[in-house]
């Protein structure tokens, strides 16, 4: 995990000097720092940024490390399109020329319980109330449909609301796949996603 973590570092802080990103000169933690956390995070630890917060400061990853809260506030404060370029230049560097399966599917990203939907003010609207069916139980938030290699790198992503359907999350991924890739799908992807993929990348 200790190369990962220094290449991570690099390509952040490549990737925000390119694009002229400042700190704050009294920042404890520059925005590079903040960005290897975060995948950190996500490769290893479920994106558990407490468990991932003990493991980097036991394995003394970064100079000095910020409490949960401030990591929080500091993680929103870097531009949505760092992120999004952070996950272009991932992607590309790891490829997915040398794949031909994929695998979408979709997974919801609770904001709150039922019994607190009407203490909610990050999420409004019925339109936010949806239902997984592995966990057999309903939720408040947002949904992320994800097409990844079977080694589980990302590929592509999109962002909807709870309630709405896989089919419909899945025509707003662009699909750019190489020629002739296969995609695998539970069943609540129907016959008219799988021909909608099919003229994509024929």
């Amino acid at each position: 995990m200790e190369l990962q973590a220094i290449f991570i570092y690099c390509l952040c802080s490549d990737l925000l000097e390119n694009l002229n990103h400042k700190d704050n000169e009294q920042a404890q933690m520059n925005s590079a720092e903040i960005m290897t956390f975060v995948i950190i995070s996500a490769l290893f630890h479920q994106c558990n940024y407490k468990k991932t917060r003990l493991v980097v400061f036991a394995l003394r990853f970064f100079p000095k490390i910020l409490s949960y809260s401030r990591l929080n506030r500091r993680i929103y404060q870097i531009p949505s399109y760092a992120w999004m370029i952070a996950f272009q230049v991932t992607k590309e560097m790891l490829g997915c020329e040398n794949h031909r399966e994929f695998i979408v599917d979709s997974f919801p990203v609770p904001c709150c319980q039922n019994n607190k939907i009407f203490r909610c003010r990050l999420f409004q609207g019925k339109e936010y109330h949806g239902y997984t069916a592995s966990k057999k139980s309903y939720f408040w938030g947002i949904k992320v449909h994800m097409i990844v290699t079977p080694d589980g790198i990302p590929i592509e992503f999109t962002f909807t609301c709870g309630s709405e359907s896989d089919v419909r999350g899945f025509r707003r991924l662009e699909c750019d796949l190489p020629r002739g890739s296969k995609i695998y799908a539970d069943k609540a992807y129907t016959d008219s996603f799988a021909r909608r993929f099919t003229q994509r990348i024929k």
